[in-house]
């Protein structure tokens, strides 16, 4: 998907990129998030940055919509790339809200500045798991 309503890319065997744009509605969300779940079928977890450099806000049917798709992958890795104080906060809310609904410790995010950084990060994240079978 590729619009500017939002963007998903995969990259085989495991790996995802989303990009969002302007205030994240729940239809947008859904569309975007739907090639994720689509894509980390049947996959023993799935590596995702997510650039929020033009996010603008998220609607909070799109938190709740996030959550519920987030349920129905596999274990996550979330390297979330740039965006201002306040786009970091929404994210953090859409990340710690779907955290608490699944309450199975399936994902983990942190937070990054560069490409290059974030996908260090999510290659370690893969090693880990890949050796204890989960990312905490």
């Amino acid at each position: 998907m590729d619009d500017q309503r939002g963007e998903f890319r995969f990259t085989p065997p495991n790996r995802g990129w989303i990009k969002v744009f302007g205030r994240v509605s729940e239809e947008q969300v859904s569309e975007v998030l739907r090639g994720a779940v689509d894509a980390s079928v049947g996959l023993p977890y799935f590596l995702m940055e997510v650039d929020i450099s033009e996010m603008e806000g998220a609607t909070p049917e799109a938190r709740r919509v996030s959550a519920k798709f987030f349920h129905q992958m596999p274990p996550l890795a979330f390297a979330v790339l740039g965006g201002t104080f306040a786009q970091r906060t929404i994210a953090k809310l859409v990340l710690k809200a779907s955290e608490m609904l699944l309450k199975d410790n399936k994902q983990v995010s942190a937070f990054f500045s560069d490409h290059e950084s974030a996908d260090k990060w999510l290659e370690t994240r893969a090693k880990h798991f890949e050796t204890h079978g989960r990312f905490k």
